[in-house]
């Protein structure tokens, strides 16, 4: 028969082993509250439509540098000196593919206050800015001019007529130019404006557009570069590696509901 001694070291070490089984489970009840919290925040929590890719910092974390800003270092606290960040020059900001028009301000008088011819000896540099002339839009017409050869037509007594080549059209019997059409791509897909959400630019442009009309003009040029697409597949299938970004995203219809997802 075991003793007391033995009796109280073996309840001693199965209550070490059941302290040990406690925590253990206390650890992973919490873990997995936390994850029902998380989850539960996922499914019915707010959620935004905005969409931050990982590692992507804020667009507005720093002003605009108007240049006068200072550049004295600003203390944070103690010891500690937050230096700014170094103004950038304006070389850097100001693209050199940019166009450069120089204006010279005149006198509206070549004489001098006591009515004396003045001889311009210079000029002096005031400053530069940056300006943006908004996209137009015009009505080209174009015709095709007509030739008749009167000689011929002297000889044989009919008439022979003659005409100008023409471009063929992007899209026939349409009004869809291949600018226009580009503009319209470009913001769709680059900029990100919706079809629906174009129709109010181009209407205030002086071109009345559905969503209908531009998504089909940009369905019928697809299907012109489609050869083009066809022979960048291919060089694409024979490389030993491809990546690509298959995140699914919902599309939004004009309704304001959200669509399947694509």
């Amino acid at each position: 028969m075991a003793s007391t001694e033995e009796l109280l070291k073996s309840a001693l070490e199965q209550n070490q082993m059941l302290l040990k089984q406690l925590n253990e489970l206390m650890v992973q009840n919490k873990l997995l509250s936390e994850q029902i919290a998380y989850l539960s925040h996922k499914m019915y929590g707010s959620h935004s439509e905005k969409l931050t890719p990982a590692g992507q910092t804020s667009l507005f974390t720093e002003p605009e540098q108007t240049g006068f800003q200072s550049e004295e270092p600003e203390v944070v606290s103690g010891d500690q000196v937050k230096t700014r960040k170094p103004k950038r020059k304006r070389t850097e900001i100001i693209g050199s593919n940019l166009p450069v028009q120089e204006e010279v301000f005149r006198r509206l008088s070549d004489k001098c206050e006591h009515g004396h011819q003045l001889d311009t000896v210079g000029k002096h540099f005031v400053g530069e800015e940056v300006r943006m002339i908004p996209g137009r839009l015009y009505v080209a017409k174009m015709y095709q001019e007509t030739y008749k050869c009167p000689e011929c037509e002297k000889a044989d007594g009919d008439s022979h007529m003659y005409q100008a080549p023409a471009p063929k059209p992007l899209i026939a019997h349409s009004i869809a130019s291949a600018s226009l059409v580009s503009e319209v791509v470009y913001q769709k897909y680059v900029l990100g404006t919706p079809l629906y959400r174009q129709m109010g630019y181009w209407k205030n442009q002086g071109l009345a557009l559905s969503d209908k009309t531009m998504a089909n003009w940009m369905i019928l040029c697809a299907q012109t570069v489609q050869p083009v697409y066809n022979l960048l597949h291919e060089y694409l299938v024979h490389e030993q590696f491809l990546q690509g970004d298959e995140t699914p995203y919902r599309k939004q219809c004009s309704t304001g509901r959200l669509d399947k997802t694509i």
